[in-house]
Parts: structure tokens; C-alpha cells; sequence
């Protein structure tokens, strides 16, 4: 069975597919989400730096990934940190994944920045696998992840 796929960025128009996809990662459950969106869910939508594009197929959203442009205050011309990169399990190794990436490489690329980041878990072979094959370098040495916890 062919996937034919489109990548389209998320907006006001097409929200409600992206709900019922992050819905589907969430529950587990393949089908729409209950209610309307509220305000604040649709605030990442203002952002002129932020981007989230998803991959449709049919009248579906299977998969997304989100960007955010980190300027920074010295001759770099910045980057983009990719935040989350997440398909469907029955859509993987067909071609989406890469085409979702490479829509990020065209931002940075179009944008003039000096790179594109992300984190990847240690324990996530396969996504490490797909990340070194794009053209990502694991620098494991010089960085540790860290966070801290506004909300408890």
C-alpha cells in the first residue's frame, strides 16, 4: 500500500487535525479529540519563530515535527532547536520522517543560520539511528541535558 504524504505547516485552518494526531500519540486512541480548543492551546500559533508542520495523508495528520529559532546575541546567525519529531509507528521507514526533517533544513537553510539542534534520549537507538543517518553529529562529551521543573 502506497503513502502518499503532503507536509503542511499547522495553522488555525488545519488545527483540529494536529488535535486528533496529538490526541492519537497521547491515549493511544485513533480518533478525534473531544472538545474545542481553548485559547491557550492555540497561543503556539502567534509565534512568529515557532513552527510546527505535520505530514498528512488522506484527510489525517500521521506525524509532526516543531521547531523554534534560538537567536544568538553574537555573529551566529542563530539556530533552530528542534523540540519533537513524533510518527506513527505504522508510518515509519517510509519517507516521512526524512521529508518532515528536511522541512526544518529549509527553514534554517532559507533563514542563513548557523545550525539546526535537538536532544535525543540515550535509550532511543532507533531515533539516534535516523538522526545520524539525516547528518546529525552526537556530541554525548561535551553536553549534558539538563531541565528544571517550573510546574510540579
Amino acid at each position: 500500500m502506497s503513502h502518499k504524504f503532503t507536509i503542511q505547516q499547522v495553522a488555525s485552518d488545519n488545527y483540529h487535525l494536529f488535535r486528533d494526531l496529538v490526541h492519537w500519540r497521547v491515549t493511544g486512541e485513533r480518533k478525534p479529540a473531544a472538545g474545542e480548543p481553548t485559547g491557550p492551546e492555540l497561543e503556539f500559533l502567534k509565534y512568529e519563530d515557532f513552527w510546527v508542520y505535520a505530514a498528512q495523508i488522506g484527510n489525517a495528520f500521521v506525524g509532526w515535527i516543531n521547531a523554534v529559532l534560538i537567536p544568538k546575541p553574537d555573529r551566529r546567525r542563530g539556530l533552530l532547536y528542534v523540540d519533537e519529531l513524533w510518527l506513527a509507528p505504522e508510518y515509519r521507514g517510509k519517507g516521512i520522517a526524512d521529508a518532515l526533517m528536511e522541512k526544518v533544513f529549509c527553514l534554517a537553510r532559507e533563514r542563513e543560520l548557523w545550525k539546526v539542534r535537538l536532544y535525543v534520549g540515550a535509550d532511543n537507538p532507533s531515533a539516534r539511528s535516523f538522526y545520524r543517518r539525516m547528518g546529525f553529529v552526537e556530541d554525548d562529551e561535551l553536553a549534558v541535558f539538563c531541565e528544571w521543573e517550573v510546574v510540579k
